[in-house]
């Protein structure tokens, strides 16, 4: 189901972002993000693993995981929670889309 919403919301994204960010909407790897996504729903963020090499800076998404979570869960009228998700994805970090 979270797929299907962050499918149907790619219509209402601004043309320019998805221009931009094109190979982030490709299929597979909206479906590879939703399924990262609902894996961090349900299991929280946890950034207490070991760095893949020594100077590697983590980044803490957990706020923009959080953030998609209250879209879902406080939404009710399917419109307007793919509008919301649409919007959500033009204004979160890209670095942060990516992490998840």
């Amino acid at each position: 189901m979270l797929n299907y919403y962050i499918q149907t919301s790619i219509n209402q994204i601004n043309p320019d972002w998805k221009e931009k960010y094109h190979r982030f909407l490709h299929p597979e790897i909206l479906t590879q993000f939703c399924h990262n996504l609902d894996y961090y729903f349900e299991n929280d963020v946890h950034l207490d693993r070991l760095p893949q090499y020594k100077e590697e800076i983590k980044i803490d998404f957990s706020e923009t995981v959080h953030e998609f979570k209250m879209v879902f869960e406080l939404t009710e009228d399917k419109e307007e929670l793919c509008l919301k998700i649409a919007q959500l994805l033009e204004v979160t970090p890209f670095q942060n889309l990516l992490l998840i």
